[in-house]
């Protein structure tokens, strides 16, 4: 599952396994590599994804004394040795500046320019335009399920009232829409 399918956390300290970035990184890519048989690829060693991902000089810090966006920075690297097929991402730029939220985004076009898929839940409209489709729910209920543009253009509900509905939007390959046939 692990190869497959790959989880960011709205709190990314809740998925840190190891006391520095640098083993962050690494036990996640020892955890996935132990799940795979006859796999000779060698991936890059940990200090050049954390580079990769501006934390190079990070890399003997512990992953809790990190700041909120070096955190959800360090949760991607720890799944780029070994992209899964799929991301799931909770509130992804939830406490981001503008500058981290950019920065996140990058980092997330650059994994779907390789056809990952990704889901993103999030109330952050600054998000949608990166997104090939949203599917907006309120109560559990699904009350929008198009494009972005679809959504900007006539929300399903009140522009200032974000919180009142949670919005998920798929980033990546295309899903069928809800309730369709697959």
């Amino acid at each position: 599952m692990a190869t497959r399918v790959g989880l960011v956390f709205q709190d990314p300290e809740l998925g840190f396994v190891a006391r520095s970035a640098r083993d962050e990184v690494a036990a996640t890519d020892h955890a996935i590599r132990s799940r795979l048989r006859g796999d000779d690829h060698m991936p890059p060693d940990p200090d050049s994804v954390l580079a990769r991902f501006g934390l190079g000089h990070l890399a003997a810090i512990d992953p809790f004394r990190l700041s909120q966006g070096e955190q959800r920075r360090l949760s991607l690297a720890a799944l780029v040795l070994r992209p899964p097929a799929i991301l799931l991402l909770d509130e992804p730029t939830f406490g981001l500046d503008r500058r981290g939220t950019e920065s996140v985004m990058r980092l997330l076009d650059e994994l779907k320019a390789t056809g990952q898929a990704q889901l993103l839940a999030t109330h952050d409209p600054r998000l949608l335009p990166n997104c090939d489709r949203v599917v907006a729910m309120d109560g559990g209920r699904v009350i929008f399920d198009g494009s972005p543009d679809e959504f900007l253009a006539a929300p399903p509900y009140a522009p200032m009232d974000p919180w009142r509905a949670g919005v998920a939007a798929v980033v990546g390959r295309a899903l069928a829409p809800v309730g369709a046939a697959r």
